[in-house]
């Protein structure tokens, strides 16, 4: 090396740059621990991604390690967290405990958002109790509850309405002990996404739609998730959301319908029955489980609105013949989905080239194809 190449190899790279380089690592968590070993100008815009969000188990049995962590004087990595996931199985806990998680939570000095899941099949009044007052301080965004039972539907609604800037609330298999309905309800939190999982629960599940859709429109909501496993019929499911959809024609860009293990008249019900001609979606996923039928019945549906930009095929792969294929790639001939540009699909085994295969109308159309295999990606394609 010559001493001119010696003398340029030591200009530091300036800061903004090193940072550009880890900003687009973020996600990927090996990178960042290795960039923050490099050197002290690199530890910290490698921290801030590495510990921007940390998940808290809030139980007493094995979380013992990560709580003394956190309390420890040599843990340093407070200032680089923005978000807080707190997993709690509904349960009472010892004052002992919760003077320990109050202290940790202190710690964290720059919470924007925190991510609330409870599990468990006690009341969350049992919750409220223990460490409801203490979470309600900070800007709970997100809600997930699993079977959790609420002694009757005020409680519930309070519970959920006790969050003034909730923006996702996801539930599945939450119920109530008594659904006689009561007053007065709790306002309603400014909520930008709703998933519901409905497993043979319908009637709580449809009061809380009729709480968050009506009488007034929510001026926020835009993505409505709905998945119905092993109902034997819609039982009122269509009335329903046929009362309060309206309420969000005007912001809904995103609806998931998620059938399994339902008749053939429930499926015709749903696909039939909810009118979108008014809305201006831009995703949509809709699955009948092991019914290409269905599936293709919608798809016909949903080809008509000119606003579908992103669409999710899912969970129907097993069970197609080539006669199949050749009707579902029919499907996207033009006119149809004038404004489509990608597909997502959810289950498939093979891969990108044998779908293009399969679809040749699509390919040919220039859409960019995604596959996924994972729950948790479904329909996360941002807007």
């Amino acid at each position: 090396m010559t001493e001119r190449e010696a003398h340029l190899a030591s200009w530091p790279l300036p800061q903004e740059l090193t940072n550009l380089v880890i900003d687009q690592n973020a996600h990927d968590e090996v990178t960042l621990r290795t960039t923050s070993l490099v050197c002290h100008s690199w530890l910290h815009p490698s921290r801030r991604h590495l510990f921007k969000c940390v998940q808290i188990p809030l139980d007493e049995s094995g979380s013992g390690p990560l709580i003394s962590l956190l309390k420890s004087p040599h843990c340093t990595f407070f200032p680089y967290s923005q978000t807080l996931d707190v997993v709690h199985r509904i349960e009472r806990v010892s004052e002992v405990w919760l003077n320990q998680i109050k202290q940790v939570l202190s710690r964290f000095t720059g919470i924007e958002e925190i991510s609330l899941q409870l599990l468990g099949d006690a009341t969350p009044e049992d919750f409220v109790e223990s460490l409801g007052a203490l979470l309600r301080g900070n800007k709970i965004v997100q809600l997930i509850m699993t079977g959790v039972t609420f002694s009757n539907f005020e409680s519930a609604a309070s519970f959920i309405g006790s969050f003034p800037a909730l923006q996702h609330l996801h539930f599945t298999a939450v119920t109530c002990k008594s659904m006689a309905p009561s007053a007065p309800i709790a306002p309603r939190p400014p909520l930008h996404w709703l998933s519901i999982n409905l497993h043979q629960n319908f009637e709580f599940v449809s009061m809380v739609l009729r709480w968050i859709l009506s009488p007034e429109p929510v001026p926020t909501l835009q993505h409505l998730s709905i998945s119905v496993l092993d109902m034997p019929s819609n039982e009122g499911l269509l009335t329903t959301l046929q009362s309060c959809l309206p309420a969000v024609r005007d912001t809904l860009k995103q609806f998931e319908l998620l059938v399994i293990g339902t008749d053939s008249q429930f499926a015709d019900d749903l696909t039939n029955g909810l009118d979108f001609s008014d809305f201006n979606l831009e995703a949509v996923n809709i699955t009948f489980h092991e019914s290409i039928r269905h599936i293709i019945k919608a798809l016909r549906y949903y080809s008509t609105l000119p606003t579908i930009q992103r669409l999710q095929v899912s969970h129907i792969f097993d069970f197609m013949a080539p006669y199949d294929w050749e009707n579902l790639d029919a499907v996207f001939r033009p006119p149809a989905f004038p404004a489509l540009q990608r597909l997502r699909f959810y289950g498939f085994e093979g891969s990108l080239d044998e779908l293009k295969a399969h679809l040749p109308t699509c390919h040919e159309r220039g859409l960019h194809f995604e596959l996924t295999s994972l729950v948790s990606e479904q329909m996360q394609i941002p807007l």
